[in-house]
């Protein structure tokens, strides 16, 4: 990578350095490294940032899956809970299960939309890389 050939080239000229000009010359080189070394960073953290979003929407999607199965299971359950018992106490408390399942699944989905969206935000694109 450029800026690591040119930080060692920096090093090797301040060890030899003749004198006061030579060493302001390498002070606003050393600057311009260092400026460089900042942007990277930068880019680095943005990165890891837009990693643990992608993280986090990869878990928010499992959610999402994991409800939607749960809920195409609930006629099942439903129907083991008719075929063995008259209590209709126990087959509402599916049903309440089941409605439960489904009410989450729509702020879930929210979520997973919100933090595409965010990761989006989060890793730059070409045209503001300059910025």
């Amino acid at each position: 990578m450029r800026i690591y050939r040119l930080a060692r080239e920096h090093r090797q000229a301040e060890r030899h350095s003749a004198g006061a000009d030579v060493d302001a010359a390498l002070a606003t080189q050393a600057t311009a490294l260092n400026t460089s070394r900042e942007a990277v960073d930068l880019r680095v953290k943005a990165l890891e940032a837009y990693a643990a979003k992608v993280r986090t929407i990869d878990k928010l999607i499992d959610q999402q899956r994991q409800l939607e199965e749960a809920e195409r299971r609930t006629d099942a359950y439903i129907d083991l809970v008719a075929a063995t018992t008259a209590d209709t106490l126990t087959t509402e408390q599916v049903r309440t299960a089941e409605a439960e399942a489904a009410a989450l699944a729509g702020p879930l989905a929210d979520a997973v939309r919100i933090a595409r969206d965010a990761a989006a935000l989060a890793l730059p694109t070409p045209d503001r890389a300059g910025s």
